[in-house]
């Protein structure tokens, strides 16, 4: 690919955008938390620089992946939004009715609902404590399951891409993987998903405001272990079962493209150790990244079938093209994602709606209508699935 041929070499292009990036800030995150280093002055004004920073990594990479996914579902004509009605124009309808209810209800206190003290008791005593009742408003508790619902799908979707650009990875290496191999990947990010889940996630006390304030969903300690025990099982079994064979046949390891995605997805889910921050922003940004380089991959392949204009055919303009582009969607990104939501939230256009309520509710509807936007972007009857499958061989880093 053009991109590829421009700068850094192929291989390290696709190591670091597939999520070898963030296998090494999750060690460089590891070494600053050792007290030793972090109590240093130079690392906490490393830290703080990084903070105020940040922003410019969410411009480059995370709001672009989402807006790249509307560029390629509603781009592709009617006939392809018929076909896929449900998730392309109901789906955003009912998440912005919710969120509507959610605005009505804001300080609706939630003893006006008799049930939600009914439902946290009886769920206490099987070992799971939702914390309904903790909810000030009935809008405050529909925002919270929303951002859980968002996380839910957030943690399949990530596993999922993994699965795809593995082997779609692996097909571009001539690595066949059969059907019993395929699903066994997949019982393992299930795995992954659940040991992800039982962690409540607290990392969302990143969104408490005076206003609002996450109450951590409790799981039954045992479920946890299950899931342990299982996703061990299955990563045993893909060494056995893929890993193994792979080294006996060509006496190499699986290709990089193929197991980074997967090595990387495990790296970010898992409850064990998390550096603050990591979860919530280094893992959207690294998984930004991954959904980019296919998109580049998709945009190459249009350009080549390009007929009519001898400008995008030549290097520069294929650059020109996809940097202008690029820079439309981090517009977009920003005013859809930051820009106007924060400027909703200043003017308090609804009394008693305070704190970062439309920032958290602009994210909430883009990123759930994300996903699913992008359930149908990749499916067969997509332009974009039938590009991707006709770009250049090797182009994720042979």
């Amino acid at each position: 690919m053009f991109f590829l041929r421009s700068g850094l070499p192929e291989k390290l292009f696709a190591f670091l955008m597939l999520g070898g990036a963030s296998i090494i800030l999750l060690a460089l995150f590891a070494f600053l938390r050792m007290p030793q280093i972090l109590l240093l002055d130079s690392t906490r004004m490393f830290l703080q620089w990084l903070t105020s920073e940040l922003i410019v990594f969410i411009l480059i990479f995370s709001y672009p992946h989402f807006i790249w996914s509307y560029r390629c579902a509603y781009q592709q004509g009617f006939g392809f939004i018929r076909r896929h009605f449900l998730p392309l124009v109901v789906a955003p309808l009912v998440l912005m009715a919710l969120i509507i209810v959610c605005v009505v209800s804001w300080n609706e206190p939630v003893t006006t609902l008799p049930w939600v003290p009914s439902v946290d008791d009886t769920l206490r005593t099987f070992g799971f404590d939702l914390h309904w009742s903790l909810y000030r408003g009935c809008g405050q508790l529909l925002l919270a399951n929303l951002f859980i619902c968002q996380t839910i799908m957030a943690v399949q979707h990530y596993c999922m891409q993994a699965y795809g650009i593995a082997i779609q990875g692996g097909s571009d290496e001539g690595l066949q993987i059969s059907k019993q191999q395929k699903l066994l990947i997949r019982l393992n990010l299930y795995a992954l998903a659940a040991m992800n889940l039982c962690s409540g996630y607290t990392f969302f006390a990143f969104f408490n405001t005076s206003n609002f304030v996450y109450h951590p969903v409790q799981f039954p300690h045992f479920l946890g272990v299950i899931a342990i025990i299982f996703f061990v099982a299955t990563s045993g079994l893909l060494i056995l079962k893929i890993v193994v064979p792979i080294y006996k046949q060509t006496s190499k390891l699986p290709p990089m493209v193929a197991s980074v995605p997967v090595i990387s997805v495990w790296l970010w889910l898992q409850p064990f150790s998390q550096p603050f921050g990591y979860q919530a922003w280094v893992v959207p940004l690294a998984h930004g990244a991954q959904y980019l380089f296919f998109a580049l991959r998709v945009e190459n392949a249009k350009l080549d079938a390009i007929t009519g204009s001898s400008l995008l055919k030549t290097k520069v303009g294929r650059i020109f093209f996809i940097a202008a582009m690029a820079l439309s969607l981090i517009g977009i990104g920003f005013l859809s994602f930051n820009y106007l939501p924060v400027l909703f939230d200043q003017k308090h256009f609804v009394p008693g709606l305070n704190g970062n309520f439309f920032l958290l509710a602009a994210f909430i509807f883009l990123s759930l209508h994300h996903y699913f936007v992008d359930a149908v972007v990749w499916k067969h009857d997509s332009q974009a699935k039938v590009l991707l499958q006709t770009s250049v061989k090797g182009s994720t880093g042979a």
